[in-house]
C-alpha cells in the first residue's frame, strides 16, 4: 500500500471545504478557538486544547482542518496522536493522545516557520471527516512503559549495540535516555550502559541545567555526568536548520575527542538518535541497507513493527522519518535510489560543510572502525 499524501491547497479549498461531510449542511463549521500557551524546544506551539475538546465538538484524530493565524488561513491540517505529517507540513497533535494538542510542522520548527507566539490567538476549522485516518491507524504508534511488556531489558531500553558497516565490536551503542526518567527506562538504560562498558555518551536530547529535573538519577548516570563524560544538547526537529546541525557538529566533533565505547540517545532513542547514528554509521561505511535495518530495529522494539509483519507501517515510516534525513545530507532529489548513493563521502563532505574539522571527521571514524586504534 502506497502511504497517502497531502493533497495541495488549492484542491482543498477549492473542491472541499463546502462538501467535506464534517462540515455538514451548517453555512458555518464549528470551529475551534485557542491560544498559544507554550513554544516547545522542536518549535511546536501549545495550546489550551485538550482531546477533549476534539472529542466533545465531534471531531477525531484523522479529520483534517485549517488553522488561522495572524489573520492568515492554512489549509490541510490533519489531527494525529503523533508527529506523522511529511516534512514541512502542518499537522496538529496530541502526543500518545494525552496532553495537549500542539500545532507542528513535519520536521521543522512551526514557530520560526509562521512566527507564531505565546498568546498567539489560533482558530481551527474542521474541512474533511476521517481524510487522512488511513495514515493515523497505520502510524497511530503507542508503546507501553511497562518492562513486563517487553521480551528482555534491551528491547525494553531499545539498548543495542550498533555493528554497521566497518565499526568495530564495542565501539558504538545506543539506546533510551539513561537520565530522562518520562518513560520509566532510565535505570534500564543506565545499567546496561554500564555493563556495556560505556565510556562517553552523547546526549541529543538535554543541556546540564535540564539534568537537574531528572534528579535522582541512577548512580551510574550520575558517575558520568559527575565525571564529565557526557556531551549534551537538546536538539530541536528541523533538521535543515542552523540550530539542529550547528550544536549536532560540535557535540560530535567533541565526540571524536574521547574515548569509546560510545552511548548515543535522545529521550525514546529513536528518531534524534537515529539520525545520529546514521552519520556515524555511514561515516564508517554502512550501506543503506545497514542503516535502514538499525533505524527500523527501534520500530520493532517498541511497536513490533517488520517489514515482513506490517509492511505497511514499515515502509511508510521509513519514508516519512529516515529518508528526508538521508537525502538532506547527501542532497539528493527525493527520486534518487540511495542504495546507489556513496554515502560515507556524502556524509564525511556533510560533516564538513557544516563545520567539523576534515581532522576530527577521520579521528571518529578511526575511533569507530580500526580494530587496534586508541580507543
Amino acid at each position: 500500500m502506497k502511504a497517502l499524501s497531502a493533497p495541495s491547497l488549492a484542491t482543498l479549498l477549492a473542491a472541499l471545504i463546502a462538501l467535506s461531510p464534517l462540515c455538514g449542511h451548517a453555512a458555518h463549521p464549528r470551529e475551534i478557538r485557542t491560544v498559544i500557551t507554550a513554544i516547545n524546544g522542536f518549535g511546536s506551539a501549545a495550546t489550551t486544547l485538550t482531546p477533549a475538546d476534539f472529542q466533545a465538538a465531534g471531531y477525531a484524530y484523522g479529520d483534517v482542518f485549517t488553522i488561522t493565524l495572524h489573520g492568515t488561513t492554512y489549509g490541510y491540517v490533519p489531527y494525529y496522536t503523533g508527529y506523522y505529517a511529511d516534512s514541512g507540513h502542518l499537522e496538529l497533535v496530541c502526543y500518545n493522545g494525552k496532553g495537549d494538542v500542539h500545532v507542528a510542522l513535519g520536521e521543522r520548527s512551526f514557530a520560526d516557520r509562521y512566527s507564531a507566539a505565546v498568546g498567539d490567538s489560533i482558530v481551527i476549522t474542521p474541512v474533511l471527516k476521517g481524510a487522512e485516518r488511513m495514515r493515523q491507524s497505520v502510524l497511530g504508534l503507542i508503546y507501553s512503559d511497562d518492562r513486563t511488556q517487553f521480551p528482555t531489558p534491551q528491547a525494553f531500553a531499545n539498548f543495542r549495540e550498533v555493528r554497521a558497516g566497518q565499526i568495530q565490536a564495542g565501539r558504538l551503542y545506543r539506546s533510551a535516555s539513561p537520565f530522562d526518567n518520562s518513560h520509566s527506562r532510565a535505570a534500564t538504560s543506565s545499567q546496561l550502559a554500564e555493563e556495556a562498558g560505556i565510556r562517553t555518551i552523547l546526549d541529543l536530547s538535554d543541556d546540564l541545567p535540564h539534568m537537574e529535573r531528572h534528579k535522582p538519577l541512577p548512580p551510574y548516570s550520575q558517575q558520568m555526568i559527575d565525571g564529565q563524560h557526557v556531551i549534551c544538547h537538546k536538539l530541536g526537529a528541523d533538521i535543515t536548520s542552523e540550530k539542529y546541525y550547528k550544536p549536532l557538529i560540535q557535540m560530535l566533533t567533541s565526540l571524536a575527542a574521547e574515548p569509546t565505547p560510545y552511548l548515543v540517545h535522545c529521550v525514546e532513542g529513536k528518531d534524534r538518535t537515529g539520525y545520529a547514528c546514521f552519520l556515524l554509521e555511514a561515516l564508517a561505511g554502512a550501506t543503506y541497507a545497514e542503516i535502514e535495518a538499525d533505524y527500523m530495529q527501534t520500530y520493532a522494539n517498541y511497536f513490533g513493527i517488520t517489514r515482513q509483519g506490517t509492511p505497511d507501517k514499515y515502509e511508510t515510516i521509513v519514508r516519512l522519518r529516515l529518508l528526508p534525513f538521508l537525502r538532506n545530507v547527501a542532497s539528493t532529489p527525493d527520486a534518487t535510489d540511495l542504495t546507489t548513493i556513496d554515502l560515507q563521502a556524502a556524509v564525511a563532505a556533510y560533516l564538513v560543510q557544516k563545520g567539523m574539522p576534515p581532522t576530527a571527521v577521520e579521528t571518529l571514524r578511526t575511533r569507530l572502525t580500526h580494530q587496534n586504534s586508541e580507543q
